[in-house]
């Protein structure tokens, strides 16, 4: 139940700090800046060390972050969203050392999955209805069951392909690898975003972006090779 409160509120503090108008940029930024986090809590709570290559690959990977959402070119934001912003990313280290509890423990991570996701549901809902009382934006604040036949299907395959065999997996790995290593080793979805991006959208990366992904697959790379 706690696990889908947390889930629920990485969702809700994210969008309402983007709905709020912080650049995505910086919601970004702060969202993944979940392994310096998860670092401390794995050490706090699970008693890992962080030893010198994991020191050397989380640099790298946050310094990757920086690149990649190239902070440098925002002028102008909003303080709420930044904190907003920065409390969903620490909510997302919290999973991670949730997840990794519950995955030691002696339930079949099926049963915790199905749980796990119909809390989130529960807790996403007045969530949800408090996000529009907040925003004016549409994305954020609508609600509606009239769409077309192909947005259901891709909704569809969104819940299957990485919300469910994406948690399955998830779930099946994080109980054999330090959650430290699992935190770096997450920061491939922001550098697998741009290749998906620029693949099946068209979108353009630049030299910088490219630096940015290299950096924190080097540091998946330290982290796995360890």
């Amino acid at each position: 139940m706690l696990l889908g409160m947390v889930m629920a509120g990485v969702g809700f503090f994210e969008n309402t700090a983007v709905a709020l108008g912080t650049p995505v940029a910086v919601v970004v930024l702060l969202l993944y800046t979940q392994p310096v986090w998860t670092a401390l809590f794995g050490r706090l709570f699970l008693h890992e060390l962080i030893n010198t290559p994991k020191q050397i690959a989380l640099i790298m990977a946050i310094a990757g972050m920086i690149l990649i959402s190239k902070v440098w070119n925002i002028t102008l934001t909003n303080y709420l969203g930044i904190l907003l912003a920065l409390v969903s990313g620490v909510l997302l280290s919290v999973e991670f050392i949730m997840i990794k509890n519950i995955s030691l423990q002696s339930v079949h991570y099926l049963v915790s999955i199905f749980w796990v996701y119909l809390f989130r549901t529960l807790f996403t809902l007045p969530l949800g209805i408090i996000s529009g009382i907040l925003s004016d934006n549409r994305l954020i604040s609508q609600f509606t069951l009239s769409l077309s036949l192909e947005k259901w299907l891709i909704l569809l395959l969104f819940a299957l392909i990485p919300m469910v065999l994406g948690m399955i997996l998830f779930y099946r790995s994080i109980k054999y690898v330090p959650i430290i290593s699992t935190g770096i080793i997450m920061l491939i979805e922001p550098v697998s975003g741009i290749f998906y991006g620029m693949l099946l959208l068209g979108e353009m990366i630049d030299y910088i972006m490219m630096v940015g992904g290299i950096l924190i697959l080097l540091a998946s790379v330290v982290v796995i090779k360890k």
